[in-house]
């Protein structure tokens, strides 16, 4: 099956221009330099912003797998109850990939995102000269197997 027939892919919140700190309002962007090595958000980095738009921010929650699509390295991180009380959203580089099913748990699938055939299949499919990207369409097309719930 396909990635997106078992998990919803919406892109991370749009700012106009760079993310402009605003200390005080309660309110964080997460950003690619907040990855640490171990694909785990860095929270205490996280600058505290103020999403601009009339939109209600689509705040990231517990079991969000954030997908970087942009560079040459495409990872997936899981957004575990380590953020709490925070009020978060992902900057746009990220995709924000939401399970449709309670068959995909998020760690599984930010695990399946992060293992070899998945990232191959990125390299291949990356467009771009100096930067590469993955599209939309192309993270949605990603193969996904899922095991038995047992296992």
């Amino acid at each position: 099956m396909k990635l997106d027939e078992i998990a919803s892919i919406n892109a991370g919140h749009q700012f106009r221009g760079r993310i402009q700190e605003k200390p005080g309002t309660g309110m964080f962007a997460v950003q690619m330099k907040n990855i640490s090595p171990n694909q785990t958000v860095n929270w205490i980095s996280c600058s505290e912003t103020e999403p601009a738009g009339k939109r209600e921010p689509n705040w990231l929650k517990p079991g969000d797998v954030l997908f970087a699509a942009r560079g040459n390295n495409n990872y997936a991180v899981l957004i575990d109850e380590t953020i709490g009380g925070l009020r978060a959203v992902a900057a746009p580089h990220f995709f924000v990939l939401r399970s449709k099913t309670s068959q995909l748990r998020p760690g599984f699938l930010a695990w399946l995102l992060n293992r070899p055939p998945s990232q191959h299949y990125f390299q291949r499919e990356a467009e771009g000269t100096l930067t590469k990207s993955i599209r939309r369409s192309v993270l949605g097309a990603t193969p996904v197997v899922l095991p038995p719930q047992d296992k």
